[in-house]
């Protein structure tokens, strides 16, 4: 699911390119229920190799009706030292 909804918003927004502007980086996070994936990308110097984004998408799937989508402003309700940040 993470991994298809990423490259279906990917190509929608490159299909659409006269319709915003600035960059999008698409991460695709091994290990990601575990944590262990943050982790490995940290260590390899994600950070300091990519500039630090405007805006990030975080998707995960929770339990809702067919069709909802939902939203929330802020940090993720996880907190980030869990991933070694």
């Amino acid at each position: 699911m993470h991994v298809a909804w990423l490259c279906g918003t990917t190509k929608l927004l490159a299909g659409n390119r006269a319709g915003w502007r600035g960059t999008v980086m698409a991460v695709f996070q091994p290990g990601e229920e575990t944590g262990q994936g943050a982790r490995a990308m940290i260590e390899d110097g994600m950070a300091r190799r990519f500039p630090r984004p405007d805006v990030a998408l975080g998707p995960h799937v929770v339990p809702a009706p067919a069709g909802t989508i939902g939203w929330r402003a802020g940090p993720p309700p996880c907190p980030p030292r869990t991933a070694g940040t």
